[in-house]
Protein backbone atom coordinates (compact mmCIF):
# COMPACT_ATOMS: atom_id res chain seq x y z
CA UNK A 1 0.00 0.00 0.00
CA UNK A 2 2.70 2.34 1.13
CA UNK A 3 4.83 1.78 -2.11
CA UNK A 4 1.61 2.04 -4.57
CA UNK A 5 0.65 5.62 -2.69
CA UNK A 6 4.34 7.07 -3.01
CA UNK A 7 4.15 6.59 -7.08
CA UNK A 8 1.52 9.62 -7.31
CA UNK A 9 1.10 11.15 -3.12
CA UNK A 10 3.21 11.70 -0.55
CA UNK A 11 2.26 13.48 2.82
CA UNK A 12 4.45 13.63 6.54
CA UNK A 13 3.54 10.58 8.29
CA UNK A 14 2.00 8.53 5.67
CA UNK A 15 3.47 5.41 6.76
CA UNK A 16 1.75 5.84 9.71
CA UNK A 17 -1.67 6.74 8.43
CA UNK A 18 -1.45 3.66 6.28
CA UNK A 19 -0.67 1.05 9.46
CA UNK A 20 -3.84 3.08 10.86
CA UNK A 21 -5.96 2.55 8.14
CA UNK A 22 -4.88 -1.40 7.68
CA UNK A 23 -5.57 -1.92 11.34
CA UNK A 24 -8.64 -0.56 11.51
CA UNK A 25 -10.33 -2.97 8.68
CA UNK A 26 -13.05 -4.05 10.39
CA UNK A 27 -13.58 -7.10 7.75
CA UNK A 28 -9.95 -8.18 8.53
CA UNK A 29 -9.80 -7.87 12.32
CA UNK A 30 -13.05 -10.26 12.46
CA UNK A 31 -11.31 -12.78 10.91
CA UNK A 32 -7.75 -12.74 12.31
CA UNK A 33 -6.67 -16.18 14.02
CA UNK A 34 -7.62 -17.30 17.13
CA UNK A 35 -5.17 -17.58 19.95
CA UNK A 36 -5.83 -19.19 23.27
CA UNK A 37 -4.17 -17.50 25.88
CA UNK A 38 -3.47 -19.44 29.33
CA UNK A 39 -5.31 -17.91 31.98
CA UNK A 40 -5.31 -19.89 35.29
CA UNK A 41 -2.93 -22.64 34.63
CA UNK A 42 -4.31 -26.25 34.60
CA UNK A 43 -5.73 -28.23 37.47
CA UNK A 44 -3.24 -31.28 38.73
CA UNK A 45 -3.50 -34.16 40.34
CA UNK A 46 -1.14 -36.27 42.79
CA UNK A 47 -2.51 -39.89 41.89
CA UNK A 48 -5.30 -41.94 39.44
CA UNK A 49 -8.93 -41.35 40.14
CA UNK A 50 -8.37 -38.25 42.22
CA UNK A 51 -10.03 -35.97 39.47
CA UNK A 52 -12.43 -37.35 36.89
CA UNK A 53 -13.44 -34.76 33.59
CA UNK A 54 -16.55 -35.58 32.04
CA UNK A 55 -18.33 -33.79 28.93
CA UNK A 56 -20.79 -34.14 25.97
CA UNK A 57 -19.80 -34.24 22.68
CA UNK A 58 -21.67 -34.62 19.40
CA UNK A 59 -23.19 -34.74 17.13
CA UNK A 60 -20.83 -36.83 15.06
CA UNK A 61 -22.38 -37.81 11.15
CA UNK A 62 -21.57 -41.65 10.40
CA UNK A 63 -23.07 -43.45 7.52
CA UNK A 64 -26.01 -41.29 7.71
CA UNK A 65 -26.65 -41.79 11.10
CA UNK A 66 -25.78 -39.15 14.06
CA UNK A 67 -24.07 -40.26 17.35
CA UNK A 68 -23.81 -38.09 20.82
CA UNK A 69 -20.99 -38.86 23.06
CA UNK A 70 -20.27 -38.84 26.82
CA UNK A 71 -16.43 -39.13 27.44
CA UNK A 72 -14.96 -39.43 30.48
CA UNK A 73 -10.68 -38.38 31.48
CA UNK A 74 -8.67 -38.69 34.27
CA UNK A 75 -6.46 -35.80 35.27
CA UNK A 76 -3.02 -37.72 35.93
CA UNK A 77 -3.01 -41.02 33.58
CA UNK A 78 -4.87 -39.07 30.70
CA UNK A 79 -7.17 -42.72 30.88
CA UNK A 80 -10.27 -42.01 28.42
CA UNK A 81 -13.37 -43.93 28.62
CA UNK A 82 -16.08 -43.02 25.87
CA UNK A 83 -20.00 -44.31 25.54
CA UNK A 84 -22.74 -43.56 23.34
CA UNK A 85 -25.73 -41.00 24.62
CA UNK A 86 -29.00 -42.41 23.52
CA UNK A 87 -30.47 -39.65 24.72
CA UNK A 88 -29.62 -36.05 26.43
CA UNK A 89 -31.26 -37.29 29.67
CA UNK A 90 -29.41 -36.84 33.29
CA UNK A 91 -30.29 -40.75 34.07
CA UNK A 92 -28.47 -41.88 30.49
CA UNK A 93 -25.02 -39.97 31.44
CA UNK A 94 -25.05 -41.11 35.09
CA UNK A 95 -25.29 -45.26 33.97
CA UNK A 96 -22.75 -44.53 31.38
CA UNK A 97 -20.58 -42.70 33.88
CA UNK A 98 -21.67 -45.65 36.60
CA UNK A 99 -21.34 -49.03 34.20
CA UNK A 100 -17.87 -47.77 31.70
CA UNK A 101 -16.16 -46.09 34.37
CA UNK A 102 -16.74 -46.44 38.38
CA UNK A 103 -17.67 -50.28 37.70
CA UNK A 104 -14.18 -50.54 35.88
CA UNK A 105 -12.02 -48.29 37.46
CA UNK A 106 -13.51 -47.37 41.12
CA UNK A 107 -15.07 -44.18 42.44
CA UNK A 108 -13.36 -41.10 41.80
CA UNK A 109 -12.52 -38.58 44.61
CA UNK A 110 -13.67 -35.32 42.34
CA UNK A 111 -16.04 -35.09 39.03
CA UNK A 112 -15.63 -32.21 36.84
CA UNK A 113 -18.47 -31.38 34.42
CA UNK A 114 -19.79 -28.25 32.62
CA UNK A 115 -22.87 -26.61 33.31
CA UNK A 116 -25.15 -29.11 30.90
CA UNK A 117 -28.70 -29.85 31.75
CA UNK A 118 -27.29 -34.03 32.09
CA UNK A 119 -24.58 -32.91 34.66
CA UNK A 120 -26.88 -30.65 36.27
CA UNK A 121 -30.17 -32.67 36.68
CA UNK A 122 -31.16 -34.16 39.64
CA UNK A 123 -30.90 -37.75 38.31
CA UNK A 124 -27.31 -37.40 37.76
CA UNK A 125 -26.38 -35.42 41.00
CA UNK A 126 -28.66 -37.62 43.45
CA UNK A 127 -26.36 -40.51 42.22
CA UNK A 128 -22.67 -38.86 42.37
CA UNK A 129 -23.43 -37.81 45.82
CA UNK A 130 -24.79 -41.01 47.20
CA UNK A 131 -21.16 -42.57 46.62
CA UNK A 132 -19.39 -39.66 48.00
CA UNK A 133 -18.03 -37.80 44.43
CA UNK A 134 -17.29 -34.40 45.26
CA UNK A 135 -18.70 -32.39 41.82
CA UNK A 136 -17.65 -29.18 40.62
CA UNK A 137 -18.50 -26.93 37.19
CA UNK A 138 -16.83 -25.16 34.80
CA UNK A 139 -17.85 -21.89 34.85
CA UNK A 140 -18.06 -18.87 32.13
CA UNK A 141 -15.81 -17.02 34.39
CA UNK A 142 -12.86 -19.57 33.64
CA UNK A 143 -13.60 -21.47 30.26
CA UNK A 144 -10.60 -23.48 30.53
CA UNK A 145 -11.23 -25.18 33.76
CA UNK A 146 -12.27 -28.30 31.74
CA UNK A 147 -9.67 -27.65 29.00
CA UNK A 148 -8.58 -31.42 29.43
CA UNK A 149 -11.28 -32.95 28.37
CA UNK A 150 -11.75 -30.18 25.57
CA UNK A 151 -8.38 -31.07 24.41
CA UNK A 152 -9.39 -34.61 23.92
CA UNK A 153 -12.72 -33.64 22.14
CA UNK A 154 -10.17 -32.13 19.57
CA UNK A 155 -8.17 -35.04 19.45
CA UNK A 156 -11.14 -37.33 18.89
CA UNK A 157 -13.21 -35.02 16.02
CA UNK A 158 -9.79 -35.23 14.28
CA UNK A 159 -9.04 -38.86 14.33
CA UNK A 160 -13.02 -39.81 13.49
CA UNK A 161 -13.58 -37.23 10.46
CA UNK A 162 -9.90 -39.05 9.21
CA UNK A 163 -11.34 -42.96 10.25
CA UNK A 164 -13.03 -44.14 6.93
CA UNK A 165 -13.72 -47.63 6.72
CA UNK A 166 -16.55 -48.81 4.71
CA UNK A 167 -17.30 -52.09 6.17
CA UNK A 168 -16.55 -50.69 10.09
CA UNK A 169 -19.52 -49.90 12.03
CA UNK A 170 -19.37 -46.55 14.08
CA UNK A 171 -18.53 -48.49 17.18
CA UNK A 172 -15.24 -50.09 16.22
CA UNK A 173 -14.48 -46.80 14.77
CA UNK A 174 -14.10 -45.13 18.41
CA UNK A 175 -12.86 -48.77 19.71
CA UNK A 176 -9.83 -47.86 17.25
CA UNK A 177 -9.66 -44.07 18.07
CA UNK A 178 -9.34 -44.89 21.80
CA UNK A 179 -7.11 -47.61 21.25
CA UNK A 180 -4.52 -44.99 19.16
CA UNK A 181 -4.88 -42.44 21.80
CA UNK A 182 -4.62 -44.87 24.86
CA UNK A 183 -1.20 -46.37 24.23
CA UNK A 184 0.58 -42.86 22.55
CA UNK A 185 2.74 -41.11 24.61
CA UNK A 186 0.59 -37.70 26.01
CA UNK A 187 2.55 -34.80 25.61
CA UNK A 188 1.65 -33.05 28.92
CA UNK A 189 3.16 -36.68 30.58
CA UNK A 190 5.57 -37.78 28.51
CA UNK A 191 3.80 -41.40 29.18
CA UNK A 192 0.68 -43.39 27.50
CA UNK A 193 -2.33 -43.42 29.77
CA UNK A 194 -2.16 -47.29 29.69
CA UNK A 195 1.46 -47.62 30.77
CA UNK A 196 0.60 -45.13 33.56
CA UNK A 197 -2.26 -46.79 34.37
CA UNK A 198 -0.41 -50.47 34.24
CA UNK A 199 2.81 -49.95 34.40
CA UNK A 200 3.43 -51.89 30.88
CA UNK A 201 3.22 -50.88 27.31
CA UNK A 202 0.09 -51.18 25.30
CA UNK A 203 0.43 -54.47 22.63
CA UNK A 204 0.01 -53.79 19.41
CA UNK A 205 -1.17 -56.17 16.81
CA UNK A 206 1.31 -58.10 15.38
CA UNK A 207 3.62 -57.63 18.41
CA UNK A 208 3.24 -60.25 20.92
CA UNK A 209 6.21 -61.92 23.26
CA UNK A 210 5.97 -65.40 24.60
CA UNK A 211 5.34 -65.50 28.46
CA UNK A 212 7.70 -66.52 30.60
CA UNK A 213 5.73 -67.88 33.74
CA UNK A 214 8.60 -68.70 35.94
CA UNK A 215 9.43 -64.77 36.31
CA UNK A 216 5.41 -63.29 36.68
CA UNK A 217 5.76 -62.78 40.29
CA UNK A 218 9.17 -60.56 40.33
CA UNK A 219 7.34 -59.18 36.94
CA UNK A 220 4.57 -57.88 39.14
CA UNK A 221 7.21 -56.32 41.78
CA UNK A 222 8.78 -54.72 39.16
CA UNK A 223 5.82 -53.30 37.55
CA UNK A 224 3.98 -52.06 40.77
CA UNK A 225 7.34 -49.92 41.98
CA UNK A 226 7.28 -48.73 38.21
CA UNK A 227 3.84 -47.64 38.48
CA UNK A 228 4.77 -45.40 41.24
CA UNK A 229 7.65 -44.32 39.58
CA UNK A 230 5.86 -42.95 36.13
CA UNK A 231 3.21 -41.50 38.12
CA UNK A 232 5.86 -39.37 40.38
CA UNK A 233 7.58 -38.46 36.97
CA UNK A 234 4.33 -37.37 34.92
CA UNK A 235 3.58 -35.30 38.13
CA UNK A 236 6.40 -33.80 37.98
CA UNK A 237 6.27 -32.99 34.39
CA UNK A 238 2.88 -31.61 34.44
CA UNK A 239 3.93 -29.47 37.40
CA UNK A 240 6.98 -28.15 35.36
CA UNK A 241 4.80 -27.89 32.26
CA UNK A 242 2.31 -25.56 33.94
CA UNK A 243 5.16 -23.31 35.58
CA UNK A 244 6.05 -22.68 31.67
CA UNK A 245 2.35 -22.14 30.48
CA UNK A 246 1.75 -19.45 33.26
CA UNK A 247 4.05 -17.45 31.85
CA UNK A 248 1.93 -17.38 28.56
CA UNK A 249 -0.90 -15.53 30.71
CA UNK A 250 -3.68 -13.78 29.89
CA UNK A 251 -3.23 -10.30 31.45
CA UNK A 252 -4.92 -8.21 29.27
CA UNK A 253 -7.86 -5.62 31.30
CA UNK A 254 -10.41 -3.89 29.80
CA UNK A 255 -12.22 -0.81 31.03
CA UNK A 256 -15.40 0.23 31.16
CA UNK A 257 -16.38 2.10 27.89
CA UNK A 258 -14.03 0.23 25.33
CA UNK A 259 -15.18 -1.29 22.16
CA UNK A 260 -13.88 -4.43 21.70
CA UNK A 261 -14.74 -7.56 19.36
CA UNK A 262 -15.49 -11.20 20.69
CA UNK A 263 -14.86 -13.96 19.67
CA UNK A 264 -17.91 -16.06 17.89
CA UNK A 265 -19.33 -19.54 19.70
CA UNK A 266 -20.06 -22.44 18.14
CA UNK A 267 -24.03 -21.22 18.14
CA UNK A 268 -23.13 -18.01 16.42
CA UNK A 269 -21.18 -19.51 13.95
CA UNK A 270 -24.46 -22.10 13.44
CA UNK A 271 -26.69 -19.16 13.09
CA UNK A 272 -25.04 -17.08 10.51
CA UNK A 273 -23.76 -19.12 8.08
CA UNK A 274 -26.93 -19.28 6.24
CA UNK A 275 -26.07 -15.30 5.50
CA UNK A 276 -22.39 -16.33 4.46
CA UNK A 277 -23.10 -19.39 2.86
CA UNK A 278 -20.40 -21.61 4.13
CA UNK A 279 -18.31 -21.48 7.62
CA UNK A 280 -15.09 -21.09 5.29
CA UNK A 281 -16.14 -17.74 4.62
CA UNK A 282 -17.49 -16.91 8.19
CA UNK A 283 -15.72 -14.44 10.62
CA UNK A 284 -14.11 -15.50 13.38
CA UNK A 285 -15.26 -12.61 15.28
CA UNK A 286 -18.07 -10.39 16.19
CA UNK A 287 -19.00 -6.86 14.95
CA UNK A 288 -17.99 -3.95 17.41
CA UNK A 289 -19.31 -4.77 21.17
CA UNK A 290 -18.89 -1.89 23.82
CA UNK A 291 -18.47 -2.98 27.57
CA UNK A 292 -21.32 -1.39 29.84
CA UNK A 293 -20.82 -3.65 33.13
CA UNK A 294 -17.72 -5.46 34.73
CA UNK A 295 -19.20 -8.28 36.28
CA UNK A 296 -16.23 -10.14 37.46
CA UNK A 297 -13.17 -7.76 37.54
CA UNK A 298 -10.92 -10.95 39.26
CA UNK A 299 -11.92 -13.28 36.40
CA UNK A 300 -12.42 -11.12 33.50
CA UNK A 301 -16.11 -11.44 33.13
CA UNK A 302 -17.52 -8.41 30.93
CA UNK A 303 -21.10 -7.63 29.97
CA UNK A 304 -20.99 -6.05 25.94
CA UNK A 305 -23.67 -4.27 23.98
CA UNK A 306 -23.83 -3.81 20.41
CA UNK A 307 -22.63 -0.14 18.94
CA UNK A 308 -24.91 -0.25 16.25
CA UNK A 309 -28.02 -2.96 17.79
CA UNK A 310 -29.35 -1.58 20.80
CA UNK A 311 -30.42 -4.24 23.41
CA UNK A 312 -28.21 -7.17 21.77
CA UNK A 313 -25.74 -7.97 24.44
CA UNK A 314 -23.40 -10.82 25.46
CA UNK A 315 -21.31 -12.02 29.06
CA UNK A 316 -18.11 -12.77 27.99
CA UNK A 317 -14.58 -13.37 29.51
CA UNK A 318 -11.73 -11.62 28.87
CA UNK A 319 -10.22 -14.84 27.30
CA UNK A 320 -12.71 -14.09 23.91
CA UNK A 321 -11.93 -10.52 24.04
CA UNK A 322 -9.42 -8.12 21.66
CA UNK A 323 -9.84 -4.68 21.30
CA UNK A 324 -11.23 -3.19 18.50
CA UNK A 325 -9.09 -0.84 16.45
CA UNK A 326 -11.39 2.10 14.64
CA UNK A 327 -10.93 3.74 11.30
CA UNK A 328 -8.85 7.28 11.55
CA UNK A 329 -12.06 8.53 9.16
CA UNK A 330 -14.88 9.16 10.29
CA UNK A 331 -16.74 8.65 6.59
CA UNK A 332 -15.89 4.83 7.04
CA UNK A 333 -18.44 4.44 9.75
CA UNK A 334 -21.21 3.52 6.87
CA UNK A 335 -18.70 1.22 5.67
CA UNK A 336 -18.66 -0.26 8.81
CA UNK A 337 -22.41 -0.60 9.09
CA UNK A 338 -22.31 -2.63 5.36
CA UNK A 339 -20.07 -5.53 7.14
CA UNK A 340 -22.64 -5.45 9.49
CA UNK A 341 -25.61 -5.51 7.66
CA UNK A 342 -25.63 -9.77 7.43
CA UNK A 343 -25.77 -10.10 10.69
CA UNK A 344 -28.16 -7.85 11.24
CA UNK A 345 -31.13 -10.20 11.06
CA UNK A 346 -29.86 -12.79 13.43
CA UNK A 347 -28.85 -9.91 15.90
CA UNK A 348 -32.69 -8.95 16.38
CA UNK A 349 -33.79 -10.77 18.96
CA UNK A 350 -36.71 -13.36 18.50
CA UNK A 351 -38.78 -14.17 15.58
CA UNK A 352 -41.17 -12.01 13.26
CA UNK A 353 -43.79 -12.46 15.53
CA UNK A 354 -41.68 -11.07 18.26
CA UNK A 355 -40.37 -8.05 16.56
CA UNK A 356 -43.99 -7.34 15.48
CA UNK A 357 -44.70 -7.16 19.16
CA UNK A 358 -41.74 -4.89 20.24
CA UNK A 359 -43.03 -2.65 17.45
CA UNK A 360 -46.25 -2.52 18.99
CA UNK A 361 -45.47 -1.75 22.51
CA UNK A 362 -43.20 0.92 21.01
CA UNK A 363 -45.93 2.80 19.39
CA UNK A 364 -48.39 1.67 22.55
CA UNK A 365 -45.80 3.88 24.56
CA UNK A 366 -45.59 6.95 21.80
CA UNK A 367 -49.52 7.35 22.12
CA UNK A 368 -49.39 6.61 26.15
CA UNK A 369 -51.32 2.95 26.27
CA UNK A 370 -50.14 -0.05 27.66
CA UNK A 371 -50.44 -3.22 24.97
CA UNK A 372 -50.98 -6.10 27.36
CA UNK A 373 -50.61 -8.82 24.03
Amino acid sequence: MIVRIKKHFYWPLLAKDCVDFTAGCLTCQRRMNVVNLVGKGVLLSTDFNILVSVDAIGPFMYKKKSYNLITMIDNLTKWVEVGILEDGTALTAWNLVYSMWICRLGVPMKMLTDNGAMFTGRDFCDKVESLGIRTSNATPQYPQGNSMVESFHHFLKGALSRTSVNNWSFEEVLASVLYAYRSTPHISTGESPYRLLTGNDMVLPHFQAWTNYETLDSRAAHRYSLITQLRYEAFEQAISRQALTSTKKDDRKFELGDVVIYQLTKKDSEKLVKYYGTDKLMPAWSEPMRITKVLHPQQGTYLLESVWHKGFKRQVNKTQLRSFYPMPDPRFDEWYRTEAARDRQYQTQGSAAEQQRRERLETAEKLGVRDER
